[in-house]
């Protein structure tokens, strides 16, 4: 057989992948450790003989055998938004980042949309692009992760956004350097009437492409009141250029970002009778998230944080939590290190918790005005499936916990 497809990894991606090539009658082949629906698909048998590309779920490291296997073969490694470039729209707006890049494809869709550009948000948001074949819209808003950027092919947007770059992910990079890389990888294609818009956290020497460079160092200013404290600086600035930069309407541009609401799981504030103040901020899976939640909260104030252990730097977060006087309460696999690391830093308290229903429970014994942050700085999958069941968990806790009648009540 000539010109086929070996499709790794039978998730969302990959069944993308896989809906795609049998709808356009291409050959392909499948492979799968620990999914049943590999046996209504022809297998791999290991010969690859044939075979033009790979493309593999963003959960397959680099360094997996068979990635390894099919780069000595000299077979690109591609992800299913690589298959999708060539029936891409004529706007492409790409968005990555270490933290923030959720909200800020949901804020450009809603822009393009009160513009009249119809678009699909496609990517790393949960929704392949292979998906949205049969709907044509005006526009792609394309999140992108540091496991997909390196696996894009010949994708080229339009605009492409790098909010900011901090560690993350060490536990599928080798190395930060690695991770920094891949995410370049985004601005390859692009072209000088191409835009790149990077944060003052990316550094802009090593970028690839020849598209004409924006910082977004606050230096954009507009005529239209831009106030929603719900949403980071970068992300609105990063928005509001875009859309000038496309020629949309700044008056709807600016309407757009002053009403956003942030999605779930990010600063979401949550309705209790107790007095206090509980903040879920679930999705902040690194560090540097984290360290943007703590400018949008008030003292007295406890954060709850901890999860999977990733190799990650905290160093300079827990200064920051002991500068601010706030309470740290570590948990979850990361939670023995992170209470280690609290203790050699002085002026930091730090009371460790099992796990975060051992952290609200703990919490809803403090006193009425103090602020409980969830902003965990790493991924849940020690003990949750995703950052969203850690953050509703959480609020079901809440719930429990402030309705119980066991809150302390000073004097």
């Amino acid at each position: 057989m000539k010109n086929w497809t070996l499709v790794f990894g039978l998730g969302i991606s990959g069944m993308a992948a896989v809906r795609y090539l049998k709808e356009n009658d291409l050959e392909y082949f499948v492979m799968d450790d620990h999914s049943e629906a590999i046996e209504d698909h022809p297998p791999f048998l290991g010969n690859w003989e044939g075979c033009v590309s790979l493309v593999a779920s963003p959960g397959i490291k680099e360094n997996h055998p068979l990635l390894e296997a099919a780069k000595k073969q000299g077979i690109p490694i591609l992800c299913d938004i690589a298959l999708a470039v060539p029936h891409a729209p004529k706007l492409t707006i790409a968005v990555t980042g270490t933290a923030g890049k959720t909200t800020l494809v949901h804020l450009l869709s809603d822009i393009l949309e009160a513009s009249g550009v119809s678009n699909h948000m496609v990517g790393n948001c949960g929704t392949s692009p292979l998906d949205t074949l049969g709907d044509e819209r005006d526009a792609w808003v394309v999140e992108i992760s540091s496991a997909q950027a390196r696996r894009l092919g010949d994708f080229h947007p339009q605009v492409a956004i790098h909010l900011n770059l901090d560690e993350n992910h060490l536990d599928w990079h080798p190395n930060f350097a690695d991770y920094q890389d891949a995410k370049e990888a985004l601005f390859a294609h692009q072209e000088r009437e191409d835009h790149r818009l990077l944060g003052i956290s990316v550094p802009v020497e090593s970028m690839p492409g020849t598209a004409t460079t924006h910082l977004l160092a606050g230096d954009y200013m507009t005529p239209h009141a831009l106030e929603n404290p719900q949403l980071f600086d970068e992300t609105i600035e990063a928005a509001y250029l875009t859309g000038k930069l496309l020629d949309l309407d700044p008056k709807k541009t600016a309407h757009v970002i002053n009403t956003f609401q942030p999605l779930p799981h990010r600063l979401e504030r949550l309705e209790t009778a107790d007095g206090k103040i509980w903040i879920n901020d679930s999705k902040a899976t690194s560090p540097l998230a984290t360290m943007a939640a703590l400018d949008r909260i008030k003292s007295p104030a406890v954060l709850l944080m901890g999860g999977s252990e990733k190799e990650l730097d905290y160093g300079e977060l827990l200064g920051e939590i002991a500068q601010r006087g706030i309470t740290l309460f570590p948990f979850g696999e990361v939670g023995e290190r992170l209470s280690q690391e609290a203790s050699e830093i002085p002026h930091l308290e730090s009371r460790p918790a099992q796990d975060l229903e051992d952290c609200v429970e703990n919490a809803s014994l403090l006193p009425k005005g103090t602020t409980i942050l969830l902003s965990p700085g790493t991924a849940s999958f020690d003990s949750y499936t995703s950052y969203a069941q850690r953050g509703d968990h959480f609020k079901d806790l809440v719930t429990h916990f402030t309705d119980s009648g066991v809150a302390y009540e000073p004097a």
